[in-house]
């Protein structure tokens, strides 16, 4: 399955982002931390998009996302403000959220905003907790307390390049398996103007999540979202007690510790999607199975129909479908219940009246039950010889793998005019 690379407008920010697998399929955001962006997922993602629909946008301040501002000052609530913007823009009504580092405060924000849209969590080194921050916070508390220049400047150091190797490499058993293009392309895009600004900024800003952490949790025990975590256990900055913290709230979470470090997808990506999709597939393959289900039932429509075979067609179609051709369609007499109502007033009709008439669809668009398919009509009027081609749109409802409702939208001055002598 391909991953593409696109980037979409959302306020003052071109959000570059990956994407990949079925639209129609549930959806996994995922949301990198720092210093890195989307490029983390480069081998997760094409791994659970077989199954999967997958978007990862690189967050405002890293990556390729671009701001139109030289000197923006970001917190996390800004960052959250442009991926509930950014998912909107993309129309992701629902999706399980994957978070790591920065990526949890601001997934975690999201999804205490809009609880309703979040089937699933999976937290990779993506922290809510007190006791999962380790010593290595020490720089970053005494400028929480105390945000003199002094302190800002002491912290300057975690944005270098062997700083950004080292969290990389460190608590991985063999660091040989790390690939140097990752550091260094974060490295790269940590020094560009401006950045270490925005950096030092969010940097400080970061006391605020730690604020909102009994936020979180509440979220947590109000909402009981399925919880994954997938920790690298040798993490330097989060210690394998906020993964287990995740139970105090969550009692039914599952938590797995991998021998590796910060990057645990850097080395153990495999192991990693492996329990993504034994997880998703637990809650929400039901939901994943039936919305392929609804999908392959309008495509066994237009396969049935191309192939002529008539009691495949039938055999789809609800006992009490409603079948709703366009007011203007020559065959159009209002909405027809049930199968032998369509076979009389259309599909016979079509026989007799047409040479070689398709419906070819192109597209398609999934909401649970309801699918709306694009297409083109095409056929040879048989009376005038006229060949016709008119564009269609079609909005079926499926339920238990019967068609139960069926609208239809074409221009029909282009079929009209076909059957004009």
């Amino acid at each position: 399955m391909p991953t593409h690379f696109k980037t979409v407008r959302v306020g003052d920010t071109e959000v570059f982002y990956r994407e990949a697998g079925h639209p129609d399929r549930p959806t996994i955001l995922l949301l990198h931390g720092f210093p890195t962006s989307s490029h983390m997922f480069r081998e997760l993602i094409p791994l659970l998009a077989t199954q999967y629909h997958v978007v990862a946008p690189d967050l405002p301040g890293f990556g390729f996302t671009q701001l139109d501002s030289a000197q923006p000052k970001l917190t996390f609530d800004k960052l959250t403000d442009t991926i509930e913007d950014f998912a909107e823009t993309l129309k992701l009504d629902r999706y399980a959220l994957y978070v790591f580092d920065y990526g949890a405060p601001v997934g975690w924000r999201l999804a205490t905003r809009h609880p309703e849209k979040v089937l699933a969590l999976i937290s990779q080194n993506g922290n809510a907790y007190e006791e999962g921050l380790s010593e290595a916070w020490a720089p970053l508390r005494n400028y929480w307390k105390a945000p003199s220049a002094e302190n800002r400047s002491a912290i300057r150091a975690l944005l270098s390049p062997e700083a950004t190797k080292w969290q990389y490499t460190h608590g991985t058993p063999d660091p040989t398996r790390v690939a140097p293009e990752a550091y260094t392309l974060d490295a790269l895009l940590m020094q560009r103007p401006g950045n270490e600004t925005i950096q030092l900024d969010l940097f400080l800003d970061y006391a605020n999540n730690v604020a909102q952490y009994p936020t979180f949790h509440k979220y947590f025990r109000d909402h009981q979202p399925p919880l994954l975590a997938v920790w690298g256990k040798n993490d330097p900055f989060f210690l394998p007690a906020g993964a287990e913290a995740f139970k105090r709230d969550l009692p039914q979470a599952q938590v797995h510790f991998f021998d590796t470090g910060h990057f645990a997808l850097e080395t153990h990506v495999q192991e990693i999607s492996t329990r993504i999709l034994d997880f998703l597939e637990e809650h929400l393959g039901k939901s994943r199975k039936a919305l392929r289900s609804n999908l392959d039932t309008v495509k066994g429509f237009y396969t049935s129909l191309a192939a002529g075979d008539v009691p495949g067609v039938l055999g789809l179609l609800d006992a009490q479908v409603q079948w709703t051709e366009a007011q203007r369609f020559p065959y159009y007499t209002g909405t027809w219940i049930g199968p032998q109502a369509v076979l009389n007033n259309l599909i016979k009709r079509l026989v007799a009246d047409w040479d070689d008439f398709k419906a070819t669809p192109k597209d398609f668009l999934v909401e649970g039950s309801n699918i709306v398919s694009f297409g083109t009509y095409t056929g040879i009027y048989k009376k005038t010889g006229k060949p016709m081609s008119s564009d269609f749109a079609h909005l079926w409802t499926v339920k238990d793998g019967k068609l139960t409702r069926f609208l239809m939208y074409t221009d029909t001055a282009k079929i009209l005019e076909a059957m004009q002598a």
